[in-house]
C-alpha cells in the first residue's frame, strides 16, 4: 500500500518500510526508537480468534497490547519482555481512527524460559479467548524443600501448608522477599529462592495488605485452607528471579 497511488496505508516517507534507508532512519533518530518493558499479563488470540496478541503491564502500571511477532509460543504469561519499536506515519493522519502513526516492532526480547504457550489458533467461536483481568505482582521467598514441591507442579502452584503453618505469606516487594530468602531461608535450609508471580486482583481484593514493620515490609495473610483458591488465582507461572547463596 505504501507505493500505491491510494492515500491508504503507510507513508513512503521518510523511507519505504523494510528498505535499507528505513532501517538507517530507525538508527539515526529520524524514526526514534522507543521501548516498552514489562510483564506479559495475557496471551490470547484476537480478531476472529486467529490473530496472536498479548498484553504487557509495565512497572509503572501502564498497559499495552502487542502483536506476537516471531514464535507465538514464546509469549507466556508472567515472563518479562522488552519491545523496541518506532512510530511510522500513515499517508493520511488519523486513518480509520488509528492516529497519526503506526507502531512498527523492531525487536522483541523475552525472558529465557522453557515454558511455551499453545501456538494453535482457536478460530471462530471465541474458544480459548480470555477476558482481560487485572493482576497484582507478588513475591515469595522459599527454601529448598518448598521449591522442590513448587517444581513438581510445573511452577503453577505453592504446596499446601503444614499443620503448624496456618498462614501463607506472599509479600509485595522484591526487596522484602530477598531479605527473607537470604537472611532466613539460607540459614534454615541451605538455600533461599525468590519467586515472582501474578495473582488476580479480583481475588486479592478480599484480603487486606498487612504491614510487618513498615511500608517496606508488606504482605498478604492467606489462611492455609484458602491456599487452593489462591493457587487457582495465579495467572501464568511462578518464576524464580533470585537464588542464594
Amino acid at each position: 500500500m505504501s507505493l500505491a497511488d491510494s492515500d491508504m496505508g503507510l507513508s513512503p516517507l521518510p523511507a519505504l518500510i523494510g528498505s535499507p534507508e528505513w532501517w538507517h532512519a530507525t538508527e539515526d533518530g529520524t524514526l526514534p526508537r522507543e521501548h516498552v518493558s514489562g510483564t506479559i499479563s495475557q496471551v490470547y488470540w484476537g480478531s476472529m480468534a486467529d490473530y496472536p496478541e498479548c498484553k504487557v503491564v509495565s512497572a509503572d502500571g501502564s498497559k499495552s497490547t502487542w502483536h506476537r511477532e516471531g514464535d507465538h509460543s514464546r509469549y507466556v504469561e508472567g515472563l518479562h519482555v522488552d519491545i523496541a519499536f518506532v512510530r511510522h506515519p500513515w499517508k493520511s493522519p488519523d486513518q480509520h481512527g488509528l492516529g497519526k502513526t503506526s507502531r512498527i516492532t523492531l525487536t522483541v526480547d523475552i525472558e529465557i524460559s522453557d515454558l511455551r504457550s499453545d501456538p494453535r489458533a482457536p478460530g471462530l467461536g471465541n474458544v480459548g479467548l480470555r477476558a482481560q483481568e487485572e493482576f497484582v505482582t507478588l513475591w515469595r521467598p522459599v527454601g529448598s524443600a518448598e521449591m522442590d514441591l513448587i517444581r513438581k507442579t510445573a511452577m503453577r502452584a505453592f504446596p499446601l501448608r503444614l499443620p503448624e503453618q496456618p498462614i501463607f505469606y506472599p509479600v509485595l516487594s522484591e526487596e522484602y522477599a530477598i531479605k527473607i530468602a537470604r537472611d532466613w531461608n539460607v540459614p534454615a535450609s541451605g538455600q533461599g529462592f525468590v519467586t515472582r508471580f501474578n495473582v488476580s486482583k479480583r481475588f486479592l481484593d478480599r484480603y487486606e495488605v498487612q504491614n510487618a514493620g513498615g511500608r517496606r515490609y508488606q504482605e498478604y495473610w492467606i489462611p492455609a485452607d484458602e491456599l487452593d483458591a489462591f493457587n487457582a488465582a495465579i495467572m501464568g507461572y511462578i518464576r524464580i528471579i533470585a537464588e542464594f547463596p
